[in-house]
């Protein structure tokens, strides 16, 4: 996918986030919220939590 492509689906996805995790309330359930989302759009079969957590680089 071109990089130009992948700017513009995180784009869409931050603005879908934020009307969706804003219910939330506080700031790290939101941030936290995000971080699960996106491991689950991520390849790979298990999306468990402990896999997806050793996918994301810089989640902990």
């Amino acid at each position: 996918m071109k990089a130009q492509k992948l700017k513009d689906l995180e784009r869409r996805l931050s603005c879908f986030l934020q009307d969706l995790l804003e219910p939330m309330g506080r700031k790290e359930r939101r941030h936290w919220a995000r971080v699960y989302v996106e491991g689950l759009l991520l390849d790979g079969e298990r999306k468990s939590i402990e896999p997806l957590a050793a996918r994301l680089a810089g989640a902990g």
